[in-house]
């Protein structure tokens, strides 16, 4: 196998990486008895790990107005992958919080019961997964989707399911993509900003990649009007500095629906300040860490 310089013992910014092995070792050899019989704590949230969408990032995608067509999907990097990423770290590695990756063929009912908090970043999702979503939403579970999540199908087609439970309206987004110069220092640029007054969440945050826009509430309501769902009016918790909505939520029978209008996930790891080495969780935005 070759490494290409990609491998821990090729990174010449992470000097003292053996030393650092060497002390883990040590650490794991003392706790032996104990981690051996240990088991994982059930994790109680859950991340959609993306999937149908895939093959669309490969025929056609828009970015900056223009359509761009890439044959190798291994070569680019899109802006809900790197959202799942993003999300992981600020919530087990920095804040201790048990995940569970869920495939679409996990979003049933049944399988989904055991978790009190769903995250989809996809843009694309088998519908019949998204019905079973809203279902288990409605008998008590929180849903939380970034700008663009959930709202086509497996065949890239408008999905309105969500928007349908939830009430939470959004105009169409477009995914971002970045190619193999991401490795090269270029960065997502900033779209929006704000200041979060939001239980813990405290201070001033960027959004990175592409944002999305909500419409009127009024106009949301009536084209979704449904009887079969019993919904509340959304709730607006934090704003853009242009005064549109960044973060919503609506009840959906038992449970709940949060929306991001923006990227929280690729947001937080993009905002670390010194990536030529393993950087620290205080070089983190602290405030977007907190909202999610």
């Amino acid at each position: 196998m070759v490494c290409q310089g990609n491998c821990y013992s090729e990174r010449q910014y992470l000097p003292d990486i053996f030393q650092g092995m060497q002390q883990a070792h040590s650490l794991i050899a003392k706790a032996d008895d104990l981690l051996w019989t240990g088991e994982r704590a059930p994790a109680t949230v859950a991340v959609l790990l993306p999937r149908s969408a895939f093959v669309w990032d490969t025929a056609a995608v828009t970015q900056d107005g223009q359509i761009q067509v890439w044959e190798n999907m291994t070569q680019h990097k899109a802006d809900y992958e790197a959202e799942v990423w993003g999300i992981y770290t600020a919530l087990t590695t920095h804040s201790a919080v048990s995940i569970d990756f869920v495939e679409e063929d996990g979003l049933t009912e049944d399988h989904l019961n055991k978790y009190k908090l769903l995250l989809v970043t996809a843009p694309d999702v088998p519908s019949e997964n998204l019905h079973a979503v809203t279902r288990w939403m409605r008998s008590g579970g929180t849903l939380l989707t970034t700008a663009g999540a959930a709202r086509k199908d497996r065949y890239d087609s408008p999905d309105t399911t969500v928007t349908a439970a939830s009430g939470i309206e959004e105009e169409p987004h477009g995914r971002q993509i970045l190619d193999e110069s991401f490795a090269t220092g270029t960065r997502w640029s900033i779209s929006g900003t704000g200041v979060a007054n939001w239980q813990n969440a405290r201070g001033s945050w960027s959004a990175l990649g592409n944002r999305s826009y909500a419409p009127s509430w009024v106009q949301s309501q009536s084209i979704h009007a449904n009887r079969s769902y019993s919904r509340s009016q959304p709730t607006t918790h934090c704003t853009f500095s242009d005064g549109s909505p960044a973060i919503v939520s609506t009840s959906v029978g038992s449970g709940q629906h949060f929306h991001f209008y923006w990227l929280p996930g690729l947001s937080y790891v993009e905002n670390a300040t010194n990536w030529e080495r393993l950087p620290h969780p205080e070089e983190f935005p602290e405030t977007i860490r907190q909202m999610l």
